[in-house]
C-alpha cells in the first residue's frame, strides 16, 4: 500500500524559467511580488511566469551574479546585492545601481539591513556603508573604530559578513547588524565564541548556529534568548523554525527533514547538501530557496491517495464503495481491492476471467452481500469469497455499470444492453422499445419520493407507476450521456454530463451551468456535498468544488458567473483523471465528513474540513503595456499617439495558491459596456481605438473566489489626429465662421449695392417722370394754353365786332365759352403734372390744395389734419412726398368706395409720418403686395417705391369690410437739418 505524503513540493529550475538553480535570498514585497536573488539575475515571480532582471535587459545591471543580500525596505524600495556590482534599488520600477563610484568600500556586496532608524546599511567584503536621505555615508573603520576587527575570521564562520560583522573576547561574542552592536547569549556548555559555527539567519531574523563538540544540538539567538534544541540527527543544521514549532533541517548528506521534539518527519522530495532558505508568505506557503536544486515551493497536500504498490492495473479505479461496516470496496481491471483500517487487505482477483473482463460497479444489500457488476455480468460476495450469479441474476448482459437496490426490495441493473429489474425472482428487461431513453444505462438514482432516474447514454429517463418518460437532446437535455446524479436535502437533482456540464433540475425546471458560467469542467463524474456547503466534482482534470449556494443564485439568475476551485497534482493527486469508465459508485462521502474519488491511479481522499478557505484578495498588478509590439511606459497614465492602433495590457494577481486558476475581469471605460471575462488570460487586447479619455480597469479573484473588487487601473488617452483637435475644430470653426461673414458681408454689399443701384434707378425714373411732367405742364401751359387762349380772345372779339342780330354770333360764343373750358382743363392737367404751389407756396399749402380739389371733384368728404412741412425735404423729395399723398388719394378714390378718408401728417424730431385712414371697404394687403406691376396694384407698387427712394418704412392695415389704414415714415433728410 502506498500513502503519498501529506506536503508536496513543486520545483521550479532553469526548466520552468529560473536563469540558475542557484537560489541566494527570497524576499516577498508589499505588493505581493516574490523576488529570488539567483547568480544569474534577480527575478521576480508572480506565480505563473518568472522575470528574469539582468545585465541583457537592465541597463542598471553591469554583472548578473547576485549575492544574498536582498531587502525590501519601509519606503518600499527593494535592495538587492551582488557579487561584483555593487548595490542596486528598485524603487517605483527604475533600478539604480550604487558602486565604489558612489561611495562603496567594495563592489562585492553581502548584507544589506536596515535599522530602526530607516537609515540602509551596506556591508561589502573591504567595509561599511550607510545609505540616508538619499545618498552613501562612509562609515569609519580601522584602529579607534568600533570596526577594528578582522573582516573574515576563519574560527568563526567563513563567511560571517552574510549575518553581520563580528568582534570577540575569550568569552563573549558581539554582532553588528541592523545598525547596532549587541552581545549574543551563549549556553553555559559553550563558553568558548570560536567553537561556533554554521550560523544561519532566517526570514524571521533568527540566528541559528551549532558549536563543535555538541552533536545534536542546535541554538537559536532570537530578541536577546538564546534557546537550546536537543536530539537532533548529528550533523544536522537548522535552517528554519515555522510557526507550528517544527524546525527545518538540512546536512551535507542531502537529507532534509522536519523536526520536532525528537521526532523526525522527512522532506520527501528536497534534497540539498547545504543550508537553505525558507520564507512564509503571506498566504501561509513556503519557498524554499537552495544552492544547487534551485526554488521549491511546499504546498500543504489535501488529497491522499490509496493504492497497491507496483500494480496498476489494481490502481485503475473504476468504481468505489464504502460498506455499512465502513470497509472500502474498489472495482479494477483485474478484480476487487478490499480497503480496511487504513491499508489494503484483501483482494479478490477475478474467479473466471473472461477476455477484456473488468469489475465496473458495485452494490451491497442489507444483508452485507456485495453484488458486483462486471463487463460481462454480475458476481457476488457472499461470506467473504467471490461468486458466480445464478438463477435470473444471471441472465442480466453486461457491461453492467451501476447496481441499485430500491425500496420496494427491486434490484436494478444498468448495463449498455438496456435496464434489467430483479423482482421476486423474476428479471425483467427493459429497452428503448419500453420508453426508456436510451440502451446504455449509466446512472441510477431513487429520490426521496421513490421516482427511479435513468442516466443513459442518450440522455434522462425516470420510472414511475411502471412507465418510463425521457428527457434527452431532442427536447432540452444538454448532452447524450448522462454520467453522475445527486440529490441534495431540498430534493433538487444535481445531473452531471460525460461532457456538457452540470444540469440543475428542481421542479421541472432544467438549467445548465457549463465553463461559459465558470465551472471548472464541462466533464463531471461524481457528485458529493459536504458538510460546507460545497459541491465536489470529479472531472478528467482533477476535482474542484463549487459553493452551492452560487449554484442556485446562478440558476434564480441573481448572478451570472460561479467561482470553482480546482484540486489536481500540485494537491496530492497521483493521476488526475477521475475518468476510469462509466462504473458506479465513482465516489462516497464517508461518516467522518471525508469524501472519496475513484481516479486512474488509486483512490483519492479529502477531508474538506481541512481544506481551509483562501480569504486574501490577490493583489493585482498592471505589469506592462505593449504598443504595436513595443513596450510602453504606462505610469501613471497611457497616452497613445496617432497612428498607434494595437495596444496590449499585460496585468497580473499575487496570489501563490492555484496560481493558475486565479480569473481575471477587465474593462475600459468608455468603451466597454460591460465587464469582459479574461477567464485565466492575463492580457487585454484593443485595436483601434477611437480618440477619447478612457480608465482600463482589472480586477482578479484567487482560486476560491475571493474578488479583489478594487483591482488596478490606468488611464488611457488616445489622441486624436490634428484633424480631429479641439484646436484644429476651432480653427477650421472659426476659418468657416470669417468664411460666412465675408460672404455674407459680400452678399450684404452686393445687396446694399442693388438696393442703391434700385434705388438711384427708382430715383432717375421719378427725376426723368417728372422732369417730363414738369416739360409737359409747361408746353401746355405756355403753348398749347396760349393758343387756346388767343382762340378765345379772338372769339370774343369777333363776337363784340358783329351785331346782335347776326347769326354768326351765337357760334363764336360757344367758340370762346368752348377755348376758356379747353384753357381750365388744360391749367388742371398741367396743375397735376407739375403743381406750381410746389414752387410757389410750399409743399404744406400744395397738399392743402389737393386734398381740396379732391374733395370738390369727388363725392367723398376729406378730413385733414397737417403740420407743416415746408423745408423738411429737398425739392425732388417734396415732389416725392407730394406724389406719395397723390397717388394713394388718387386710389381711394378710385378704388375704396369710401364716404370719407382722414389725412394726418405729424412731424416729429427725425421723421414726417403720414396716415391715410378711409371707411371704404377694404382689401386684403398680401393680395394686393404682391402683384406684379402693371396690374390692378401698380398704385400701391409706385407709392412703396416713392417711399423707399426716401429710405421711408410703409405699413397697410385692412381687411375686406373694415376700411384700410396706410402708414408712412420718411426720415427728414440732414440738409433740411442743416437748414433749420
Amino acid at each position: 500500500m502506498l500513502v503519498h505524503a501529506q506536503y508536496r513540493f513543486e520545483s521550479y529550475t532553469t526548466d520552468n524559467g529560473l536563469p540558475q538553480k542557484s537560489i541566494w535570498a527570497i524576499c516577498q514585497t508589499r505588493d505581493g511580488y516574490m523576488w529570488f536573488a539567483t547568480g544569474d539575475g534577480l527575478v521576480r515571480f508572480d506565480g505563473v511566469h518568472f522575470r528574469v532582471f539582468n545585465s541583457t535587459n537592465t541597463p542598471s545591471l553591469k554583472v548578473n551574479g547576485f549575492s544574498p543580500a536582498l531587502l525590501e525596505a519601509r519606503d518600499g524600495a527593494l535592495w538587492a546585492g551582488t557579487w561584483a556590482g555593487g548595490a542596486l534599488r528598485y524603487f517605483n520600477g527604475v533600478f539604480t545601481a550604487y558602486t565604489t563610484s558612489d561611495g562603496l568600500p567594495s563592489n562585492t556586496v553581502v548584507r544589506i539591513d536596515e535599522d530602526a532608524e530607516d537609515a540602509i546599511w551596506i556591508f561589502t567584503n573591504s567595509g561599511l556603508t550607510k545609505w540616508k536621505a538619499g545618498r552613501l555615508h562612509p562609515v569609519p573603520s580601522g584602529p579607534g573604530t568600533p570596526f577594528s576587527f578582522q573582516t573574515y575570521p576563519n574560527q568563526i564562520i567563513v563567511n560571517p559578513n552574510f549575518v553581520g560583522f563580528w568582534r570577540r573576547d575569550h568569552t563573549r561574542l558581539y554582532r553588528f547588524a541592523h545598525g547596532q552592536w549587541s552581545r549574543l547569549p551563549l549556553p553555559p556548555t559553550v563558553r568558548d565564541p570560536a567553537r561556533f559555527g554554521c550560523w544561519t539567519e532566517d526570514s524571521q531574523r533568527r540566528l541559528w548556529c551549532s558549536a563543535s563538540g555538541r552533536p545534536g544540538e542546535a541554538y537559536r539567538i532570537a530578541d536577546g534568548q538564546l534557546t537550546t534544541f536537543r536530539g537532533l540527527p548529528r550533523n544536522a543544521f537548522v535552517c528554519y523554525q515555522d510557526d507550528q514549532g517544527f524546525l527545518w533541517l538540512s546536512d551535507h548528506e542531502r537529507h532534509a527533514a522536519l523536526w520536532k521534539d525528537g521526532h523526525l518527519f522527512p522532506l520527501s522530495g528536497l534534497a540539498t547538501p547545504s543550508s537553505f532558505r525558507v520564507l512564509k508568505d503571506r498566504e501561509g506557503s513556503f519557498w524554499i530557496g537552495t544552492d544547487d536544486e534551485g526554488l521549491y515551493h511546499l504546498r500543504r497536500q489535501l488529497i491522499t491517495v490509496h493504492g497497491y504498490a507496483g500494480r496498476p492495473e489494481t490502481n485503475y479505479i473504476h468504481s468505489v464503495l464504502r460498506d455499512s461496516a465502513g470497509n472500502i470496496w474498489s472495482g479494477a481491471s483485474d478484480g476487487i481491492g478490499l480497503f480496511r483500517k487504513g491499508r489494503f487487505a484483501k483482494f479478490y482477483a477475478l474467479a473466471e476471467p473472461a477476455p477484456n473482463d473488468l469489475v465496473i460497479s458495485l452494490w451491497e444489500d442489507p444483508d452485507g452481500t456485495i453484488w458486483v457488476g462486471r463487463y460481462k455480468g454480475v458476481s457476488r460476495i457472499v461470506g467473504g469469497r467471490l461468486r458466480k450469479v445464478t438463477g435470473a441474476a444471471g441472465k442480466v448482459r453486461g457491461p453492467v455499470n451501476v447496481i441499485r437496490r430500491d425500496r420496494t426490495g427491486s434490484l436494478w441493473f444498468g448495463s449498455d444492453n438496456g435496464l434489467f429489474c430483479l423482482r421476486n425472482g423474476r428479471l425483467v428487461h427493459y429497452s428503448r422499445a419500453d420508453g426508456l431513453g436510451g440502451d446504455n444505462v449509466k446512472v441510477l438514482l431513487e429520490d426521496r419520493a421513490g421516482k427511479l432516474w435513468i442516466g443513459t447514454e442518450q440522455g434522462l429517463a425516470w420510472f414511475v407507476n411502471g412507465k418510463f418518460s425521457s428527457w434527452t437532446e431532442a427536447n432540452g437535455w444538454s448532452s447524450s450521456e448522462v454520467s453522475s446524479m445527486y440529490e441534495d436535502a431540498a430534493g433538487v437533482l444535481w445531473i452531471g454530463t460525460w461532457d456538457k456540464g452540470l444540469n440543475r433540475l428542481e421542479n421541472g425546471k432544467l438549467t445548465l451551468i457549463t465553463t461559459n458560467e465558470g465551472l471548472f469542467s464541462n466533464s463531471v463524474f461524481n457528485i458529493e456535498e459536504d458538510n460546507q456547503g460545497f459541491l465536489w466534482m470529479s472531472c478528467r482534470f482533477g476535482i474542484f468544488r463549487v459553493r452551492k449556494q452560487e449554484l442556485n443564485d446562478l440558476a434564480a439568475g441573481r448572478i451570472s458567473f460561479i467561482s470553482s476551485t480546482h484540486f489536481g497534482t500540485a494537491d496530492g493527486l497521483v493521476n488526475p483523471d477521475c475518468t476510469s469508465g462509466s462504473g458506479q459508485p465513482a465516489g462516497f462521502k464517508a461518516s467522518d465528513g471525508k469524501l472519496w474519488f475513484r481516479t486512474q491511479d488509486g483512490i483519492g481522499v479529502l477531508d474538506p474540513q481541512s481544506v481551509r478557505l483562501n480569504d486574501k484578495p490577490p493583489p493585482v498588478v498592471i505589469e506592462d503595456c505593449i504598443l504595436d509590439g513595443r513596450s510602453t511606459p504606462c505610469r501613471p497614465r497611457l497616452s497613445i499617439a496617432p497612428g498607434n492602433q494595437d495596444l496590449e495590457i499585460h496585468y497580473t494577481a499575487l496570489s501563490f495558491i492555484r496560481s493558475d486558476d486565479i480569473r481575471f475581469k477587465y474593462k475600459l471605460d468608455g468603451l466597454d459596456r460591460d465587464w469582459v471575462e479574461a477567464g485565466t488570460r492575463r492580457t487585454a487586447y484593443y485595436s483601434h481605438m477611437p480618440p477619447g479619455n478612457y480608465m482600463f480597469r482589472v480586477i482578479a479573484a484567487n482560486s476560491d473566489g475571493i474578488w479583489n473588487r478594487r483591482g488596478q487601473d490606468i488611464a488611457v488617452i488616445v489622441l486624436p489626429p490634428f484633424y480631429e483637435t479641439w484646436w484644429f475644430a476651432l480653427l477650421a470653426f472659426a476659418s468657416a465662421a470669417a468664411l460666412i461673414i465675408f460672404a455674407w458681408q459680400y452678399r450684404l454689399m452686393q445687396l446694399k449695392n442693388a438696393h442703391t443701384t434700385q434705388l438711384e434707378f427708382t430715383r432717375q425714373l421719378i427725376n426723368s417722370q417728372e422732369s417730363e411732367r414738369k416739360r409737359i405742364a409747361a408746353e401746355l401751359h405756355d403753348s398749347l394754353g396760349q393758343h387756346l387762349l388767343i382762340i378765345k380772345n379772338w372769339a370774343m372779339v369777333a363776337q363784340k365786332s358783329i351785331p346782335n342780330s347776326d347769326p354768326v354770333r351765337e357760334p363764336l360764343g360757344e367758340i370762346s365759352a368752348a377755348a376758356g373750358q379747353a384753357i381750365e382743363e388744360v391749367r388742371g392737367i398741367a396743375y397735376n403734372l407739375r403743381p406750381y404751389q410746389l414752387e410757389r407756396l410750399g409743399l404744406t399749402t400744395a397738399i392743402r390744395d389737393l386734398v381740396s380739389q379732391l374733395e370738390a371733384s369727388s363725392s367723398i368728404h376729406f378730413f385733414a389734419e397737417l403740420a407743416d412741412v415746408d423745408g423738411l425735404f429737398s425739392k425732388e423729395g417734396e415732389i416725392v412726398v407730394y406724389r406719395i399723398l397723390q397717388e394713394a388719394l388718387n386710389n381711394t378714390i378710385r378704388h375704396s368706395g369710401a364716404t370719407q378718408v382722414r389725412i394726418i401728417i405729424v412731424r416729429t424730431i427725425n421723421e414726417v409720418e403720414l396716415t391715410i385712414r378711409d371707411n371704404g371697404k377694404g382689401f386684403d394687403p398680401q393680395a394686393i403686395r404682391f402683384r406684379t406691376p402693371g396690374r390692378s396694384g401698380f398704385g400701391l407698387f409706385g407709392i412703396a417705391e416713392r417711399v423707399r427712394m426716401l429710405q421711408g418704412q410703409m405699413d397697410i392695415q385692412s381687411a375686406p369690410e373694415e376700411g384700410s389704414i396706410i402708414n408712412i415714415s420718411l426720415a427728414i433728410e440732414e440738409a433740411a437739418h442743416e437748414r433749420q
